[in-house]
């Protein structure tokens, strides 16, 4: 048990140290479509204590297309927030003149392989949730740990 705890404050200080700190998300090319569900799942169920649907506008800034990255989450994330009843505005670029002229609370995200699983990394107003899946000996993702959050 203590181990684990220790791995979980590791893995916490590696998201914070290995995260970009730009305006836009990221999402590695070895996220699959089935990693991206259960990625999805999760981000709505976090987000609607602290953002309820149908009173939040999010803006989701949507990794760049420069980085040449395979994003499968995007897309579907859209989709299910839509139907959760948020309303969302996707940002493509750092420079997209909607980003100042949209209104609703920024939502930046991270996933990326790490160890034996994913790390997911959601940044909104001044907060940060991080959370980590480790794989089961099938390859599928195991979500019994909870997200550390951080606020500032």
């Amino acid at each position: 048990m203590n181990l684990r705890i220790f791995m979980l404050l590791i893995i916490s200080l590696v998201i914070t140290a290995c995260a970009t700190s730009g305006t836009t998300s990221f999402v590695a090319k070895e996220i699959t479509q089935v990693d991206a569900e259960i990625l999805t799942n999760d981000i709505i169920s976090y987000l609607e204590k602290p953002l309820p649907p149908a009173s939040t506008t999010l803006i989701l800034e949507a990794p760049s297309q420069k980085q040449g990255q395979a994003d499968v989450l995007t897309p579907l994330l859209i989709e299910k927030l839509r139907v959760h009843g948020y309303g969302v505005t996707e940002i493509k670029a750092k420079t997209d003149s909607a980003q100042t002229e949209e209104k609703g609370t920024a939502l930046r995200y991270l996933a990326f392989p790490f160890r034996n699983g994913i790390v997911l990394r959601l940044q909104y107003e001044q907060n940060e949730a991080s959370r980590y899946y480790p794989r089961d000996t099938a390859g599928s993702l195991i979500t019994e740990h909870p997200f550390t959050v951080r606020t500032e």
